[in-house]
């Protein structure tokens, strides 16, 4: 009776070793895939949503528009919709950006590049893609170290 018990478990477990793996890349590939469609999408795609600690280093008011598509590159405008004076020391400026969606192990990458080479270095840096619907991403924006454990702050398009 043990022995079948034990047969049981080892046939579970090797059973769920082996979906894991599988469904992890489903899963990858459904953010990769999705996050290319979004991007890629007529409309606009606008900053919904940030973590509290960008607050002083992210403009609130964030679009853009699509402008192109090619192959593997979205062509779309960055646009920040808020008044000069709200902008503090910011020096964003409203310029046409190329979306690079890569797929990248366990997360989807986005690589954004300014063709005026205006945009400051954490826009233009390859950010992971931690979740993603056909009209929505999350990027992950930033990792810090904060005692005692590392935090990951995010931004949200959609």
């Amino acid at each position: 009776m043990r022995a079948v018990a034990f047969l049981a478990l080892g046939f579970v477990l090797c059973t769920v070793a082996s979906t894991g793996p599988s469904l992890h890349k489903k899963e990858s590939y459904d953010i990769y895939n999705n996050t290319f469609k979004a991007v890629r999408r007529n409309g606009s795609l606008h900053l919904l949503w940030y973590s509290n600690e960008l607050n002083r280093s992210l403009s609130k008011c964030l679009r853009s528009q699509l402008l192109e598509k090619t192959k593997h590159v979205s062509r779309r405008t960055f646009e920040v919709n808020e008044k000069p004076e709200q902008l503090g020391n910011s020096s964003l400026a409203n310029t046409t950006i190329s979306i690079f969606v890569k797929p990248a192990g366990q997360f989807a990458t986005l690589v954004v590049k300014d063709d005026k080479g205006e945009l400051q270095h954490p826009w233009t840096d390859e950010h992971q893609v931690l979740n993603a619907t056909m009209r929505c991403f999350v990027l992950q924006a930033a990792v810090i170290q904060a005692t005692p454990k590392w935090k990951s702050h995010c931004v949200v398009f959609g």
